[in-house]
């Protein structure tokens, strides 16, 4: 849920980019111990960033609008 400038009013989303940093926040809060995440069909690419040319950057920035705005994505590299 979302309040209308686009901040998360939820009290923690976790991302699958620090998958395991937040998976061991949840466990935290919930006061159980952290496991071990364990990585299945890992795959091995050039950075994201690489497959992008201007024109593509802006049709994902267009179409993506809403989640780069809530979760503060940015185009690094």
């Amino acid at each position: 849920e979302y309040t209308g400038n686009y901040k998360n009013i939820m009290s923690f989303v976790g991302k699958c980019e620090s998958l395991q940093h937040d998976f061991n926040t949840v466990c935290d809060n919930l006061n159980i111990p952290h496991q071990q995440l364990k990585f299945k069909n890992k795959t091995h690419h050039k950075p994201y960033v690489e497959f992008y040319d201007d024109n593509t950057k802006q049709i994902v920035e267009s179409t993506c609008r809403n989640d780069i705005l809530r979760f503060d994505y940015k185009f690094e590299g």
